[in-house]
């Protein structure tokens, strides 16, 4: 989507705000609406792109109501399943995002950014190693720099940093590379290092206020809180799960991944350069 949600400015602070986007292509024309006898229904035509419009808008209800039923009506669009999980996920309501983005990730295994989300839904359910199975085994088609933040949540500290230095000292790497990489130190508990590649991409005046909101999120408390947290959502009360008539059966989103060819290993963590002290 063009338009950024208004979710607050803590996912876009880290660098997580393209894992959050809508998804793109076969929301608009004639294909989304439902049809009968090869005759398309007026009544169902762009429903999700009226959903991704509501979004937009932050009308998280209306936004609900079209994209399940554009899903009810094309069960097998992968796309319109991603877009649904935006929003289950946009309202706090985890479970039903982590159902919605499996199914359409076992239409579609090769959608790096709904591997992002599904990844995030699975940390805030406090399954970090459904997480971190699911990130090895989709390493190869995720950009490095959402990788390694997604790591350092699941609580894969070393690993994040495996990934996230070599990124953030190549040629051309910008602000968020540097600011996931920080981010990571904080959540490993370095708080020297944190700073110090902090500082690199944010004015003086204003990194103490980026240390104290990272240091929120590493205060001991539900994993979901955490997560909702540093994308500006606020769980939901409770999650009834996705309904029963938009489920899709079939192999989870996690066993088509690793399916399609075995995970390496992600490597251990570079020899670090020495770090400023802080001031």
């Amino acid at each position: 989507m063009s338009k950024a949600y208004k979710w607050g400015q803590a996912l876009t602070a880290v660098g997580l705000v393209t894992a959050l986007a809508a998804c793109s292509g076969g929301l608009s024309g004639p294909r989304s609406a439902s049809s009968k006898n090869g005759k398309i229904d007026p009544s169902k035509f762009g429903l999700a792109t009226r959903a991704q419009a509501a979004l937009a808008a932050n009308d998280l209800a209306g936004a609900l109501s079209f994209a399940e039923r554009a899903v009810e009506h094309r069960p097998q669009d992968a796309a319109f399943r991603a877009l649904l999980g935006n929003i289950y996920l946009a309202s706090g309501r985890f479970a039903s995002a982590e159902a919605t983005y499996s199914d359409s990730l076992s239409l579609n295994s090769n959608q790096p950014q709904v591997v992002l989300k599904l990844a995030l839904t699975q940390i805030a359910l406090g399954k970090n190693d459904q997480a971190s199975g699911l990130l090895a085994a989709a390493q190869s088609i995720l950009d490095p720099t959402d990788l390694g933040l997604a790591l350092a949540l699941a609580g894969r500290i070393d690993q994040a940093v495996a990934v996230l230095e070599p990124a953030a000292r190549a040629l051309g790497a910008d602000a968020r590379t540097r600011q996931n990489l920080a981010l990571a130190y904080a959540l490993g508990g370095d708080w020297q290092a944190s700073r110090t590649i902090a500082a690199q991409d944010i004015p003086a005046d204003q990194l103490d206020a980026r240390i104290d909101q990272w240091l929120g999120l590493t205060k001991p408390g539900q994993k979901s809180a955490q997560i909702a947290a540093l994308i500006g959502v606020t769980p939901a009360a409770s999650d009834p799960g996705q309904p029963v008539r938009l489920a899709l059966g079939g192999t989870s989103a996690r066993v088509a991944l690793a399916s399609s060819a075995p995970a390496a290993p992600i490597a251990g963590p570079a020899p670090m350069p020495a770090q400023a002290a802080l001031p």
